[in-house]
């Protein structure tokens, strides 16, 4: 049985020096003007022999001498005013090896409030010291880097709901440093068009999955500028709980690039296009001049039958146009849910008419994959690959298109070391070409990088491939074998949420209005005569205008009108101006644009807004939407 004796001052004495020198402590006691007193472990972190009676002076010269004028200050204001600052500095040991202490102290005063003695300790810090320095150089050098590479930092406490960002990325999203912060601030500063993507991804990565890059625009407040950035990010599990770490990088300079070449490769595809669209249009134009040739040698009323022919005839020169428009125009990224096979197949409708007869095209579709793209950047993707496969087969041979979905396991080189594993679609693009050299393979996605004549491209199509599939959180794969062909695959993250439809035309309606009082604003006489003569044959009084001045004047001096129809683009002021003019008026006066340009996207923020040719049923179906 162990009893509890007390201990005698001896034993307290070993027992503290023990202590000390374990820690790594010394104290003393000074009493002002008398004497002082150090403990032996104080005497061992100076490096000096306990037998020498201590003396400030000989505490003070084994101070560091950069910190030797602080130490003795400190000093002086615990004398005059009992004030006790606590700082680290260095002890020089006799060996010239040194050692970081912090000392710690408590003053004792007398009635008056005089200090009358000092008791302190130091303590050796060397170890936690010099690591808060290694700690705090790698965050000046992670600051610093952050900086070079304009790439910032977060973390996010999700128990905690704690958001904290790096100076870097305060600095890149405009918002000055310390600024209190939180999930809804940062999704405030999102571009609305994105907000919906970010919270799906953010939703995903809560969960635990890993993810692919996010491309979204932000919105700096301090300047009101749009950026891009692309951000990484990951969940892991802390002491505390869950928290998503991630890195966001500023890439508007590599989008805005990316989306120029992309522009580019579109329109040398477009340039490839051409001879095939006009004979196509040739061939619906003669259809056209043979019908009203024959209807002007039957005289008398057309036949319904002809009539219908005249009207498909427009309707394939209505369609190719539109397709040629939005495959050519330069717009940002819009994402939306896609059906790949939809969209191989428009692109085929597009191809099929510059393909030579000795190109055999194969078309393999393997389910239905969704994702979530632009159509215009994947359709303009798949064009420069169908072209370059067609180029590379100048005698003739077999392309061969392929969509289905494919499983890709951890290590798969197709991943490129930065996509998680997991199912993604796949669209592969054969032909049985030349095939390209070895040492040409690692160049071929490189701006300007062709191994074509001068008259057959500039080496963009393929750089705008990959553009466009890492945006869309993808990859390209390429494989070649010299005189036997090659394969592209575009691998594509399948698409997990709903997204909206594809754009529609207005649907058509046959029921007519009830007459209406209508104002009819069109800078082409011609297009002027012909609308404004099908108004009237639907039973509607109609004013015309040759732009959107002329129908501010009428609407002043001939008003009220229940309509307005207007073209987009005239002279003078446009439909946009004339239709936020009219919408300002008291009452305002409802408005239909009408346009044949393919992105109308401005155009409808402002009204409902149609597509140049349109029917009867579907001017009819625009002019009730309005008024509805």
């Amino acid at each position: 049985m162990v009893t509890a004796a007390p201990m005698s001052a001896t034993e307290r004495a070993e027992l503290i020096d023990v202590i000390e020198e374990v820690v790594g402590l010394g104290t003393f006691t000074w009493v002002l003007g008398q004497t002082i007193a150090w403990s032996r472990g104080f005497y061992r972190l100076l490096g000096i022999d306990p037998s020498i009676p201590a003396a400030p002076e000989m505490y003070y010269e084994r101070v560091h001498p950069d910190d030797r004028a602080r130490v003795i200050m400190a000093a002086k204001a615990v004398v005059t005013r009992g004030t006790v600052e606590t700082f680290p500095y260095r002890i020089v040991r006799p060996d010239g090896s040194f050692d970081w202490v912090i000392g710690p102290s408590r003053v004792d005063r007398d009635a008056d409030g005089n200090v009358t003695r000092l008791i302190g300790t130091i303590v050796r810090v060397t170890e936690s010291h010099l690591a808060n320095e290694r700690l705090a150089q790698v965050n000046a050098l992670l600051a610093d880097t952050q900086r070079a590479a304009g790439i910032g930092s977060y973390s996010y406490d999700v128990n905690a709901r704690r958001l904290e960002w790096s100076d870097e990325l305060y600095r890149l999203l405009g918002v000055p440093p310390g600024t209190p912060i939180d999930g809804a601030f940062a999704e405030s500063l999102v571009h609305p068009e994105d907000r919906a993507r970010e919270k799906e991804w953010a939703a995903q990565l809560f969960s635990g999955e890993t993810l692919p890059p996010l491309c979204v625009r932000w919105i700096r407040p301090s300047d009101h500028k749009t950026i891009y950035l692309e951000s990484i990010s990951r969940l892991v599990q802390r002491p505390a709980g869950p928290c998503v770490v991630g890195i966001s990088q500023d890439v508007t300079a590599r989008v805005e690039m990316e989306q120029e070449l992309r522009h580019v490769a579109r329109t040398e595809a477009v340039g490839a296009l051409a001879a095939g669209i006009a004979h196509d249009f040739n061939n619906y134009l003669t259809v056209l001049s043979a019908q009203l040739d024959l209807m002007r040698l039957n005289g008398g009323p057309p036949r319904p039958r002809d009539l219908d022919t005249m009207n498909v005839a427009l309707e394939r020169c209505a369609g190719l146009v539109r397709q040629l428009l939005a495959f050519a125009r330069k717009h940002p990224y819009r994402p939306e849910r896609l059906d790949l096979a939809e969209r191989v197949e428009t692109v085929r409708a597009l191809f099929e008419r510059v393909v030579e007869p000795t190109v055999q095209i194969e078309v393999v579709v393997n389910g239905r994959p969704m994702v979530q793209g632009d159509a215009t950047q994947i359709d303009g993707a798949l064009m420069n690959l169908l072209v370059n496969a067609r180029d590379a087969m100048a005698g003739g041979g077999k392309l061969t298109v392929e969509l289905d979905e494919r499983d890709l396991a951890e290590g798969d080189a197709r991943l490129e070391g930065r996509l998680p594993p997991g199912r993604y679609a796949r669209l592969a693009v054969s032909d049985t070409g030349v095939g390209i050299a070895p040492e040409h393979l690692p160049h071929v996605f490189e701006p300007y990088f062709t191994t074509k004549t001068m008259d057959r491209g500039t080496g963009l199509g393929l750089a705008a491939v990959l553009g466009t599939t890492r945006q869309h959180g993808g990859a390209v794969h390429i494989e070649s074998v010299v005189g036997r062909g090659t394969t592209v695959e575009m691998l594509l993250p399948l698409s997990g949420m709903q997204g909206k439809s594809g754009g529609m035309r207005v649907p058509a309606v046959a029921s007519a209005l009830a007459p209406l009082r209508i104002l009819l604003v069109e800078d082409l006489r011609a297009v002027r005569e012909a609308l404004a003569m099908l108004l009237e044959g639907e039973g509607h009084q109609v004013d015309t205008a040759i732009d959107g001045r002329d129908a501010l004047d009428r609407v002043r001096d001939h008003g009220p009108y229940e309509l307005v129809i207007s073209d987009v683009t005239m002279p003078r002021m446009g439909g946009l101006e004339l239709a936020r003019e009219l919408a300002a008026m008291v009452p305002p006066v409802p408005v239909l644009l009408m346009t044949g340009y393919a992105d109308h996207a401005a155009a409808q923020s402002v009204a409902v807004t149609l597509d140049k040719p349109f029917s009867r049923e579907e001017l009819i179906a625009g002019m009730a939407r309005v008024l509805r």
